[in-house]
């Protein structure tokens, strides 16, 4: 069960604690439901909040990466009237080693960054102030890339903290509602209604069938289409739907059978529809309509 799931179904089970007074709840009470799902819903605040800040984290780094690169083409562009357009020697002592390529990530543009910096440090006579292709330059850009790589790793470690955090609040607000599952099952009967109060299914009705798939329809026969799906498991029969091709109108049923397949009739030849089915369970309990099919009605031929 998801997040989302599980804090619904726990405000359910609350609400049904506290309207069911006289359903006399000991372990699971409507105040120990309310504990759980604060917490819980404290928590998924928290690591929400926690993901969120690790967006600006990671723009920051975006833009040190590219403060870095441009700086760095820039004095390779400089550095070229003293070292050349091609890769040499002069170009390895400057940090260019085997090519002059610039690293985008991280770890190799650093390591550039910072060896043009000790290349300036000891060359000063080759620095061009009005550029900033400096040793100062350098060495800022190398802070700026550190503190933006320290920036994205504490957010996603703070992140990560705030998740076990939550996960741990999940899994105690599982087992409240599993307890009051349990609870409840030793105070009420398997047909009483007020299961439902809790957000919990009555044990004694049958199962909902699932959404039916694997839907076919078969136009073989002029002015029929043949429909079958998957059988379903908790269904009784099958209800068997059309509603005219593209249309935004809501479904019509046309029909029902044990058996999941049906025979449409006396359709007009060269109709269009859309085509779904449902799986209805012995009490009535309906399953959510199938993906619609297309179903295109051949014409009779012409007689002669």
């Amino acid at each position: 069960m998801n997040t989302t799931n599980l804090l619904a179904l726990a405000i359910k089970a609350k609400a049904g604690a506290t309207a069911h007074p006289e359903i006399t709840l000991t372990q699971n009470t409507a105040a120990k439901i309310q504990t759980d799902l604060a917490a819980t819903q404290t928590a998924e605040a928290q690591y929400q909040a926690a993901i969120t800040a690790i967006v600006p984290t990671q723009e920051a780094h975006a833009a040190a990466l590219a403060d870095a690169y441009a700086w760095a083409q820039r004095t390779r562009d400089v550095l070229k009237a003293h070292c050349g357009n091609q890769h040499g020697a002069l170009w390895n002592a400057a940090g260019f080693v085997s090519s002059l390529r610039i690293p985008r990530e991280w770890n190799g543009l650093r390591v550039l960054v910072a060896s043009l910096g000790a290349y300036f440090s000891a060359n000063a006579a080759l620095e061009v102030e009005s550029l900033q292709v400096t040793a100062e330059r350098a060495g800022e850009l190398v802070t700026a890339l550190d503190a933006a790589r320290s920036g994205v790793m504490a957010a996603r470690q703070a992140a990560a903290v705030k998740r076990e955090a939550r996960e741990a609040a999940l899994q105690k607000l599982r087992v409240r509602v599993r307890g009051l599952a349990d609870e409840v099952k030793q105070l009420i009967g398997r047909d009483d209604l007020r299961w439902r109060a809790f957000g919990l299914k009555v044990p004694a009705e049958p199962a909902v069938p699932p959404q039916p798939e694997e839907l076919a329809v078969t136009n073989d026969t002029p002015r029929q289409l043949l429909l079958r799906c998957e059988a379903v498991s908790y269904a009784d029969h099958y209800r068997w739907w059309r509603r005219p091709h593209g249309s935004p109108a809501e479904p019509e049923a046309v029909g029902t059978s044990e058996l999941p397949m049906f025979l449409l009739e006396d359709l007009s030849g060269g109709t269009h529809w859309d085509i779904f089915v449902s799986a209805v369970n012995a009490s009535g309990t309906e399953s959510p309509l199938s993906a619609a099919v297309p179903g295109d009605v051949r014409a009779a031929a012409a007689a002669a």
